[in-house]
């Protein structure tokens, strides 16, 4: 796929839609499969915070790319341009503490190869735009396969490079990151994993 990252950094969403039923799991865990939220006239405006910048961007330009609906926009930041794109195919809405607020996927490009994702989580305010809370760095050139919610911890899905693999193959390892938001601070915390 040439230059698969530039296309697809020309993607990204979040808008202020509805969801799917969750689907139901035998361990209690909360899982939302990909809907086809609307990016069309009715989505929300999103402001962005460019992840390790104080740059705050507006996301409004909506596009498809390989079946997903996204919002994007473009940064200029110093000697810096680039691109960020948020993924409105597939979000969640949480429930327990963090009740109301939005998980999804989000992806920034600084005019080079990579295309480095992001779990970021979003809130509906009052002025009718989505206002970004949080956000935990995920990986360079993966492809998320779902998010989830198990009790206070946030789940995503993905698919990564493998240590053999070159970045310019597709990813192929299976990888399931677990979070927990931690509201005092505002942040996306990674859960650590015991090592089996």
């Amino acid at each position: 796929m040439p230059n698969a990252a530039l296309v697809a950094l020309l993607s990204l969403i979040l808008t202020a839609c509805q969801h799917g039923e969750p689907e139901p799991e035998s361990n209690g865990e909360q899982v939302l499969q990909p809907t086809a939220l609307a990016c069309g006239e009715h989505a929300a405006e999103l402001s962005l915070q460019l992840p390790e910048s104080e740059l705050l961007l507006t996301l409004s330009e909506r596009t498809t790319w390989d079946g997903r609906n996204f919002l994007q926009g473009d940064f200029t930041q110093d000697e810096v341009r680039g691109r960020a794109i948020l993924d409105c195919s597939q979000t969640l809405v949480l429930e327990g503490e963090a009740r109301g607020l939005r998980l999804a996927t989000f992806a920034v490009n600084y005019q080079g190869t990579g295309l480095f994702w992001y779990l970021g989580l979003f809130r509906d305010n009052s002025a009718g735009t989505v206002e970004h809370l949080a956000s935990a760095f995920l990986g360079d050139r993966i492809k998320v396969q779902q998010l989830s919610q198990q009790d206070d911890r946030l789940g995503v899905e993905l698919l990564r490079h493998g240590e053999q693999q070159a970045m310019a193959d597709e990813p192929a390892e299976k990888a399931l990151l677990w979070f927990h938001w931690q509201a005092a601070s505002s942040r996306l915390e990674p859960v650590l994993q015991k090592q089996e």
